[in-house]
Formats: structure tokens, C-alpha cells, sequence
């Protein structure tokens, strides 16, 4: 069969070009074996250590079989190379950071910690961070090492090794080593506009993992230098500046205005681990960013197959907080934690229950909402969570879960309550955390009578001083939710707003200052009196309007002085009544409605056969324009 490519004939030319070809072949080998015989051992083992096919295994028995031969160069090499062998694969870390033959290169290497050059220090540095070495005999190693590199690093140090450096300790969280760390950072401002994206990226996050105590100006220039740079970033490094600066709480508004038009427009770039950290941190920074919210949506959910339960939590929780209600997006959240459902850990579960609540209260007057549960195979899968992870929850993650099931209409929570009970036995809670369970209890029609009586007891044992201790939000949401449960046993909340010496207390936490006044406060006070009286308390609830007028301030709001109106009437008491009627009028926008008010005031007192209360009333409209017929006709009667 003829072959399809052109025969190549031989000749005299073809000859001559095969012998040159083999004498430059012979002469090659002879260079290289020169070479060979011209290097000394040092050198020798150092190749032998760098070879590309050495996995952490080779690298530990060469150097541990040369242990008296490692010089300063071979020893620092050694350490180094382990490790990056170790990071990619080669061997677990746990099992290398045991080995006592890196225990013993590590020993052999520290006398030589004075003759490493920067950039050793510093691989030494890193390579103990990513073994996570910082106890014992290597504590010592890595202080020698950050003394020797905060001597250095001015005169020998660049962008490389200085990010690299400052990523090193806060890795380890070395904050006993912050004066080396300082120099660095120091030393950092001086070459910064030699800085790559990837070195602003790392010694921001340094920074911020570290909480670095004098961080703010080092982040400021940081955050300069990146916001020229920005559009070298690649996905990697904008989540790790994203992160770097949310978590350290440092909003920088040019590089957050510049974050989210690179996110937005690059959301693509952001890979399954890179876009849940970047929209964390865009929610933490409390920036507008819904641009990048909308563009990461469907991205998100392309990216669910690569990430595991922790980034779609993050996912949750960041939309939850900050972005566009994403209606599709939390179908596919909700799908995608059911499947990884055993895999939640505690944090991870708290706020899952805590984003999908979020969302759906969020969605309260949204029409198109459908009414009762929503994602009703993700709560079946909590809550079955929440029975196997129960001894591992704390206080905080008792109070998200059971405020969210409330949220989210579940139903059976007597049987979630059942499995956590035992570890709420052995947690306290502050006045937020019972406020938001208590409310769950009186949302849903299911009351569990022992959680109920541990919540109540954890704020109000010590009375009233327990009840107002973490604000007047909180006291009227745990009064409210107390009078819209069952009685309890003890009756600790009744018992402590009874005490002669609650109203005062109570007075003064609702009130605070007249510039504190606002419209969220005067809605507690309403909730507490209105309260106070479901609860039969009703001396209770005319105390502490005495010691309102005590205080001087009385511009307790329209629903306050109804709330002890209609307190008042059930309770029988007509002066209390008729100085609400009053109160009532104070906060009318003048005639003609104030008239009308204290009108019905006075007329309220001629019904009880009070007519001194009329007269009072009545009394109060001074000028002859606040008068109508109807004021005439109550005077003559």
C-alpha cells in the first residue's frame, strides 16, 4: 500500500548532518559529566532534595540519611520542599508534622537559623504554617526565625517574601510575634508600589486573620495600592481583599465602589470556593452591592456541585442578610443543603435556620408569597440534624434554631425542643437569645411547658433587674410572649414586675433619655403595658405610669396611652382611665381632635357617675377656640 507522506531519500547531505548531530550529542555529555564531577556534596544533595519527582517521603529519608551533612542552604531547602510536597498531596500533614525524622531535620536546622538568607527565613516561616508547627522545640525555632527575618527584611526583603512572611504568622496565629510582624508591615509601605496583586491580597488577609492591633493605616494604604490595581485581580485574590477587609471590619468606600464593579462584571471568574467568601464579606461590609448579588445568583447555583456545606451556608446567610430576595436561588439552596444534610456542623446548621427564617420574614407582605411553611423537606432534615448535632449546640445556636422554626411556621417542633432540651439545661441564656425562643413558643400552638419554664427562669429569677438587662426590645418581647403563654409554674416574670420596685426600674429602661425616645421605644412600652394587663398586673401597670410622670416624660406615644386606656377600663380604675383619655389628647395633632378626645374623656367620667373626672377633663381645654357644642353641653350637665 503506497504511503500518503513523500519518501525521504538518502544522501551525502543526510550522512554529514547525522555525524555533526552526534559529536554536539558526545560533546553535551561530556559538559554535563564535567559539571558533575566539578559539584561538590552540598551541592550534590541539594539537587538531590529538588528533584521534581520527590514526594515528602524521598525528601525526609534523603535529608534524615545526610542529617550530618545538612549545611544552613540543605537544611532550609529540606524543610521547604517537605512541605510543598506535603500541600500538594504527598503526604498528609498530621502524618508529616509526627515524622521524627522532620522532628529531627528541624533540630539539626536551627543553629543555622543566623546564615539563612530572607528568603529562607521565610520559606521556613511559611513551611511551619502549612505543617501547622508552632509548639514545643519548633516555638523556638519560629522565634528565632522572626527575629532573624525583622533584622533582614529592610535591606534584603521584597513584595514576595514580606506577604508571604506576614501570611506565615497569621496562619499560625503568631500574635506573640507581632513586633516582627509590625517591621514587616513596616518595611511592607516602604516597596509597596513594587507589590503584586497577589502580595496586596495576602498581607491584607494577614492583617485581618491576625486582628492586628495597628492595622488601620497598613489597611488603608493596602487598600489604595489594590483599588489602582483592581482590574489585575484574578477571583482568587478579590475574595481573599473581599474577606481581608470585611473581617477586619475596615469599609474602605473606593475599594468596596471598585469590588463590587469588578464582581459583577467578572462573577464568572469567582469559582465554587472564591464566590461564597466574596459574597460573605460583601454582606458583612453592609456596601451596596446588589449588582453583584443579581450577577452571582445564577452563578451560585451552576457552582452548587463543587462546593461543599459550609460554602452554601455562607451562600444563604449572605443573601439572607444583604442581597436581592432570590426566590429561585433559595429553592436551589434549600435542595442542595437537604442533600448534604449530614454533613452540617453546629455553626453551620444555626444558620442555615437562621437564613431561610430571615428570608421568609423578609417576604411578609410579598403577595405573591404562598401562606404556611416554605421549603418544608429542608426543615424535615434540620430537624433531624438538630437531634443528632444536639449535644454539640450552644446558647446561641438554641436561640437561631428555635426562633427560625417559629419563622418558618414548623410544625412537630416539640419533638426538635425535646432533643436539645438536655444541652439548654446546661447553657445560659441572656435576655436576646430567651427573647427570640419565648417568642417561638407563643407563635406556634405547640407550648413545651418545661422549655417555657427554663427560659422564663434564666431572665427572671432575679427579677426585674434580670428581665431589663439587655434592653427594652427584649423586655417587651419576653413580657409579650410570657402573657400569650400558659401560666407558669413559678410565675417568675409575674412575680418580678409585681415587686414594689419594678415600675421605677421599668420606667427608666423603656424611656431612657428624651433624645432616646423614638417610635421603637414607645412600641415596648405600649407591648409591656398592654402586658402587664393580660397579665392581670394592673397596679402593676398604673406604677409605672406614675413613675413615667415622676421622670417628666410622658410623650409615651398613641399606642401606649391606649394600652393603659383600655387597661384601665377593664380594670376599673376611671382615673387612670380618664388621665389616659387625657394623655391620649396630648398626642393629637391639636383641635379640632384633642377637643374630641377630651370630650369623650369627659363624657367617660359622666358614664362612671365621676363627674369630678369630667370637670378635670374639661378643664384641660383652656382656650375658647378648643371648645365645641359638645364641650358646652358636658359643662352644663
Amino acid at each position: 500500500m503506497a504511503s500518503f507522506y513523500p519518501v525521504k531519500k538518502e544522501g551525502p547531505s543526510d550522512v554529514t548532518r547525522v555525524a555533526a548531530s552526534l559529536r554536539a550529542g558526545a560533546a553535551k555529555q561530556e559538559n554535563v559529566l564535567k559539571k558533575q564531577a566539578a559539584t561538590t556534596p552540598g551541592q550534590q544533595l541539594h539537587r538531590s532534595l529538588i528533584a521534581k519527582e520527590n514526594s515528602a517521603e524521598d525528601v525526609l529519608r534523603i535529608a534524615h540519611q545526610a542529617l550530618a551533612e545538612l549545611d544552613a542552604n540543605n537544611s532550609a531547602t529540606a524543610i521547604h520542599k517537605a512541605a510543598q510536597c506535603c500541600r500538594r498531596g504527598g503526604r498528609e500533614t498530621a502524618n508529616l508534622r509526627r515524622d521524627t525524622r522532620l522532628l529531627e531535620v528541624l533540630r539539626v536546622a536551627h543553629p543555622n537559623c543566623g546564615a539563612w538568607t530572607s528568603r529562607q527565613l521565610c520559606h521556613v516561616a511559611w513551611s511551619l504554617a502549612v505543617l501547622s508547627m508552632n509548639g514545643g522545640h519548633t516555638a523556638q525555632l519560629l522565634a528565632d526565625v522572626c527575629d532573624a527575618f525583622g533584622r533582614r527584611v529592610a535591606t534584603e526583603g521584597v513584595p514576595q517574601d514580606m506577604s508571604t512572611f506576614v501570611w506565615s504568622l497569621a496562619t499560625l496565629l503568631a500574635v506573640d510575634h507581632s513586633p516582627a510582624f509590625d517591621i514587616t508591615m513596616r518595611a511592607s509601605m516602604e516597596k509597596l508600589s513594587e507589590f503584586g496583586v497577589q502580595d496586596l491580597a495576602i498581607s491584607a488577609w494577614a492583617l485581618a486573620k491576625l486582628l492586628f492591633a495597628e492595622r488601620r493605616p497598613f489597611l488603608a494604604a493596602f487598600a489604595s495600592e489594590s483599588t489602582r490595581k483592581l482590574q489585575e485581580f484574578g477571583g482568587r485574590n478579590l475574595s481573599s481583599i473581599s474577606w481581608a477587609y470585611a473581617a477586619a471590619q475596615h469599609r474602605d468606600l473606593p475599594l468596596f465602589a471598585a469590588l463590587v464593579e469588578q464582581c459583577s462584571a467578572r462573577v464568572t471568574e469567582l469559582g465554587a470556593q472564591e464566590l461564597p467568601i466574596t459574597l460573605w464579606a460583601l454582606a458583612v461590609s453592609g456596601y451596596p452591592a446588589d449588582a453583584v448579588f443579581r450577577a452571582a445568583a445564577s452563578q451560585a447555583q451552576r457552582s452548587f456541585s463543587g462546593m461543599d456545606v459550609s460554602h452554601i451556608c455562607n451562600i444563604a446567610w449572605a443573601y439572607a442578610r444583604a442581597g436581592p430576595r432570590e426566590e429561585e436561588l433559595f429553592e436551589a439552596l434549600g435542595h442542595a443543603a437537604a442533600a448534604r444534610v449530614r454533613e452540617l456542623e453546629p455553626l453551620h446548621l444555626a444558620n442555615l435556620c437562621w437564613s431561610f427564617a430571615n428570608v421568609s420574614r423578609a417576604d411578609e407582605l410579598n403577595e405573591l408569597r404562598q401562606p404556611g411553611q416554605r421549603h418544608p423537606a429542608l426543615f424535615a432534615a434540620l430537624t433531624a440534624s438538630c437531634s443528632r448535632l444536639a449535644g454539640e449546640l450552644v446558647a446561641q445556636h438554641h436561640s437561631s434554631i428555635l426562633w427560625a422554626f417559629g419563622v418558618c411556621q414548623v410544625r412537630g417542633i416539640g419533638k426538635v425542643i425535646d432533643a436539645l432540651l438536655p444541652g439548654m439545661r446546661r447553657v445560659s441564656y441572656d435576655g436576646r437569645q430567651v427573647a427570640g425562643m419565648l417568642w417561638t413558643m407563643a407563635v406556634l400552638s405547640e407550648h413545651h411547658r418545661d422549655c417555657i419554664e427554663l427560659l422564663l427562669r434564666a431572665v427572671a429569677e432575679e427579677g426585674v433587674v434580670g428581665l431589663v438587662k439587655d434592653g427594652p426590645a427584649h423586655l417587651a418581647s419576653i413580657v409579650w410572649a410570657t402573657a400569650r403563654l400558659p401560666p407558669s409554674r413559678n410565675g417568675f416574670v409575674e412575680k418580678a414586675l409585681a415587686h414594689p420596685s419594678a415600675p421605677k426600674r421599668l420606667a427608666s429602661e423603656l424611656l431612657g433619655s428624651a433624645a432616646e425616645l423614638s417610635e421603637g421605644r414607645r412600641q415596648n412600652i405600649a407591648a409591656v403595658v398592654r402586658s402587664m394587663y393580660d397579665m392581670g398586673l394592673s397596679t402593676a401597670a398604673s406604677a409605672l405610669l406614675d413613675e413615667c410622670e415622676v421622670l417628666g416624660n410622658i410623650c409615651v406615644g398613641t399606642e401606649a396611652w391606649a394600652a393603659w386606656l383600655c387597661g384601665a377600663a377593664g380594670a376599673g380604675d376611671a382615673e387612670l382611665e380618664v388621665k389616659a383619655w387625657a394623655g391620649l389628647a396630648d398626642n393629637c395633632d391639636g383641635v379640632p381632635r384633642s377637643t374630641v378626645v377630651l370630650n369623650a374623656a369627659a363624657a367617660r367620667g359622666l358614664s362612671l357617675s365621676r363627674p369630678d373626672l369630667s370637670r378635670w377633663a374639661l378643664n384641660l381645654l383652656v382656650e375658647e377656640a378648643e371648645c365645641d357644642s359638645v364641650t358646652n353641653f358636658l359643662r352644663s350637665r
